[in-house]
């Protein structure tokens, strides 16, 4: 069976700041339905995450619903109580053209350059995720041990790559 997403940003103590749920972006909420660099739900998340968004420099995780759970909750399972609660959306179509070509990790001095992924993979969902490899509709392929290693990290994306910082090439494809 599939296993579904939503991209959760969070306090820098763990706790739920914001929900966003692929299916409010006409967005699959699958992993690979939706990790793609000009689906509406990346736009808005770079959005939220770029130097002059609202949630700049946050912890990110992309929360499975197969994810291990602590007395029978998790990230996604608390989510859902908090997700029909709000009202915030950001409307992506103003935004298409915005290009922020790096993904920042600022926990682990890293970045990524979206111009170096393959099929238009965003690395944002994989890197970030805790619980690929679970459920249908997974990414499964090269460097997939990289999937979840920026999970809760504080993140950012960027127009330029952050200075000092260390590239990580991660070709998903």
């Amino acid at each position: 069976m599939g296993q579904y997403y939503v991209a959760v940003i969070l306090t820098d103590n763990g706790k739920i700041r914001l929900i966003v749920d692929p299916a409010k972006y006409d967005s699959g909420i699958k992993l690979m339905e939706h990790a793609y660099t000009m689906s509406n739900v990346m736009i808005a998340m770079e959005v939220l995450l770029n130097p002059d968004g609202i949630f700049y420099k946050s912890p990110v995780v992309w929360a499975g619903d197969y994810a291990d759970t602590v007395n029978d909750e998790n990230i996604y399972t608390l989510s859902l109580d908090e997700l029909y609660k709000s009202a915030f959306t950001v409307y992506v179509k103003d935004f298409k053209n915005q290009c922020f070509r790096y993904v920042a990790n600022h926990s682990k001095r890293m970045f990524v350059d979206k111009e170096k992924c393959q099929n238009n993979i965003h690395p944002l969902p994989l890197l970030t995720n805790e619980s690929n490899g679970r459920g249908g509709g997974d990414y499964s392929g090269v460097n997939e041990e990289l999937c979840g290693t920026w999970a809760r990290d504080i993140i950012s994306v960027e127009v330029t790559p952050p200075e000092g910082y260390t590239e990580l090439d991660c070709q998903f494809e």
